[in-house]
This record gives C-alpha cells, structure tokens and sequence, in this order.
C-alpha cells in the first residue's frame, strides 16, 4: 500500500528524493531506482492525516553493488485536491541493512513498532497471521523501567507484524481456553513458567529479562515473533498446489492484489499496462515480490522480475523468463 505518489507530489518531488539519496552518498545511477521501488512497492506506508506526515519505507538491494540498503521517505503533504498536493517538507535517507542478522532485523521491527505510534491509522481489518500470548510483565521479572510505555510498543509490534498479541498478567489467566489460533506463549516472568507448558501450546518461549532494557527484551521477542511467522510461511509454501512452470522466452504481467508478512500477493496473469514491453526494466532488491511470483511459478528466478520503468505509477509486474530457460 503506498501513500505517496507522484500523481499527488508530481515530479519535483521525486527529484527531489533524489537529490537527497545522492547527498547521502548514494550514486547517481542508484538514487533513482532506490527511490523508485520505495514509492511504489513500500515494505512501509504510514501517514497521520492530522498532521499530514507520511513515511514510506523499503529494502532495495542489487542497486549499489551487492549491499541490502534500506531506504526511508519522510514527507509533509498539504492537500490541495483530491489527486494533489502540495510538499511542504521531505526527506529520503538511507542505511546498510544486513538481512540475515536476526538482531537488525527485530531493532528494524523496534523502529517500525514506534514509528507506528507516530502515524496513528485506522483499526486494521486484515486478518492476523497467528495469536501470541505475552505471558508477565518485563519490569515485574526484573528488568529495567523507563525506556518506553511497554504494553504500547507491544501492541504496535503486533500492528507491524500482522500478529494478535495478547498480553496476560496474571498466572490464572492462562488456565483459560488460549484463542484456537495461538502458535506460540512467550513467558517473559519464570513464574509463568509452569502454567504456560499446562496451557496446551506447542511452542513455549522463554526469554530473560533479569537486568535488561526493555529495548534488548523487545528486540528478543520481535526476533522470535519473525522466527513464527516465518515457520507458518513456510508449512504453508510446502502444502501449496502445484506451481505453473515458466517457459523458455515467456513474458507474463501480474497486478499485485495483497500483501502478507513475508511474501505480496499477486492476482492470476493478465495483459500488460498500455506501455510498451520495451520500456519494463529489471526490479532490483523486491524481497516480498520475489517471494510472491516464486509461490506462482515453479522455475523463477528473481532475475526474471521487471516492472514498468514509465513513471513510479504504474505498478504493473512482470516475469520474463529468458530464451535459454530450462524447464524443469
């Protein structure tokens, strides 16, 4: 979902983006397609419709050699109209992101987490991926107090990860029937040791909180809510129906139609935007996109990813698998 565009901000804006990529020390062949994929396929969009702040965020990789960059676009829109605006502040930033690190993963779920606190939005009705049950409190199991309203940055990570997080602070609670759709009881106080194993859940999660930050404490238990989700991504890719097969030199477009944690959604194959096939080029560092069209056909390769390169608005995908494929 994006909220920026440039059928909004118009082209200056994107310029401007630009420029700010560039004085980050971005090249001038990269800041353009980093900008690009952070306006039209955001891992992030939050706005406060009160304030007319907006941030769209995104890892772009593949750019600027070999290095996962995650690129962030901050704005202040003042609506003039419908499809207009006008900018009155920007800003794009950028910073290395190791996408392998368990640990700068879960800080970026951290910062994503308080973000969302900045850029209220409407109740989400989009179903969650699973229930996880927080089972006592970080202070009470000794860790340190004053960095941030616990139960609120909690619930914000739930928003961030699609999961319904269930705090409990007392032990009798968990004698209660958990939702059928919890996967995993995360105990942050030992005491609640012994009524969690009782309560019925697989997965029991210890984590110590004895003289931590509650930062440290968070950043542990965003890390083990991303190792759930993508444990449940996986079971669900294994049991998926048989995939299409690309053939050698075949060129097929897709319209994305959803987003999960993990992966986009894209809807069945269909006939490409009004532009010509010449003017798609390659789409560089799509994570989710690439794991989306890899859920569709059986033999894809993110190589074989492209998108419209006429205008950040198009958002039309596409997979052109090479003359020399060998189908599988």
């Amino acid at each position: 979902m994006q909220v920026l565009s440039t059928t909004r901000v118009g082209s200056d804006f994107v310029e401007g983006l630009v420029q700010d990529l560039i004085a980050a020390g971005v090249s001038e062949e990269g800041a353009e397609p980093c900008v690009g994929v952070a306006l039209t396929s955001p891992t992030v969009a939050m706005s406060n419709t009160q304030t007319g702040a907006l941030l769209q965020a995104a890892l772009v990789q593949g750019v600027e050699g070999d290095d996962c960059l995650r690129v962030v676009v901050r704005a202040r829109l003042t609506l003039s109209g419908p499809r207009k605006g006008e900018v009155t502040a920007h800003s794009a930033s950028v910073v290395p992101f190791d996408v392998a690190d368990p640990v700068e993963r879960a800080r970026l779920i951290l910062e994503l987490a308080e973000d969302s606190l900045a850029y209220p939005s409407p109740a989400s009705t989009a179903p969650r991926e699973f229930t996880a049950v927080i089972a006592g409190s970080p202070v009470s199991a000794g860790g340190l107090e004053g960095e941030f309203a616990w139960n609120e940055v909690v619930g914000a990570l739930g928003r961030v990860l699609r999961v319904d997080v269930r705090i409990v602070s007392s032990q009798k609670a968990l004698g209660d029937p958990l939702p059928k759709s919890t996967e995993t009881v995360v105990v942050l106080d030992p005491s609640f040791l012994g009524p969690a194993k009782k309560a019925g859940v697989a997965d029991t999660h210890a984590i110590s909180c004895m003289g931590r930050s509650l930062r440290d404490v968070f950043i542990d238990l965003a890390a083990h809510l991303w190792d759930v989700l993508t444990r449940i991504a996986e079971a669900r890719t294994s049991v998926t129906s048989s995939k299409a097969v690309l053939k050698a030199g075949q060129h097929v477009f897709h319209r994305k139609i959803g987003s999960s944690a993990t992966f986009d959604k894209f809807g069945d194959a269909c006939k490409k935007c009004q532009h010509e096939e010449s003017s798609y080029i390659r789409y560089h560092a799509a994570p989710k996109a690439e794991k989306g069209m890899k859920r569709i056909y059986e033999n894809f390769e993110p190589s074989m990813l492209y998108h419209c390169g006429k205008g950040y608005t198009c958002g039309m995908y596409a997979v052109f698998a090479p003359a020399n494929l060998k189908e599988s």
